[in-house]
């Protein structure tokens, strides 16, 4: 069942050259059966029931063929009454039935994915984006301390070394990233050692 049709840019589909094999009929005869419908419609609705494309055989030769949906296909082999022929139109049905359902599944699996990523994308930005007001309240508020300890010359205090640490790591981390969130801050404004180049 699941070599009757195939899935093309997220269409359930099957060959008019497939149907002409299977229904034992002439490639010629379905192609312009498709032709005399697309034609009587006026090119309307039923026109995005087929698709015009090629194939090759054996010998590499390029012949026209069209891709048909489920609608398309119900059109095609109507007139088509035989036992064997009621027979593959009964598989072919199920099979497209199947393959829908499949596909619907996948599609459905995939939004959900979509939908979950897109909420821990929000819920992340929402936790570690820093604001600009307060990054530049908290940066200018120890670059201030930094200054004054500085001028009093007590650059090598504990304190001291601790801002110049987090200017650094400020500085690094807007130059490479372009943010800097609340929780890096925390962290590393409450750590007991501090490593840092300058």
């Amino acid at each position: 069942m699941e070599n009757l049709v195939q899935v093309i840019n997220n269409k359930v589909v099957v060959s008019s050259q497939q149907i002409a094999e299977k229904f034992e009929k002439n490639h010629q005869h379905i192609l312009r059966d498709i032709r005399e419908y697309i034609n009587l419609s006026n090119f309307g609705q039923i026109n995005n029931w087929f698709y015009e494309t090629t194939y090759k055989d054996d010998k590499n030769r390029t012949y026209p063929m069209y891709l048909i949906n489920k609608n398309g296909f119900s059109l095609v082999v109507m007139g088509f009454t035989t036992e064997k022929a009621i027979k593959w139109k009964i598989d072919y049905i199920n099979a497209f039935d199947a393959m829908e359902q499949e596909l619907q599944d996948k599609n459905a699996l995939q939004i959900k994915e979509l939908k979950k990523k897109l909420k821990l994308a929000n819920s992340a930005k929402k936790d570690i984006k820093l604001d600009k007001e307060y990054f530049e309240h908290k940066y200018n508020e120890l670059q201030t301390k930094y200054n004054e300890m500085i001028k009093l010359g007590d650059s090598w205090t504990l304190e001291a070394l601790k801002l110049r640490a987090f200017k650094s790591f400020v500085e690094h981390q807007v130059v490479k990233h372009g943010q800097i969130t609340r929780k890096e801050i925390y962290n590393y404004t409450n750590k007991s050692e501090l490593i840092f180049n300058d």
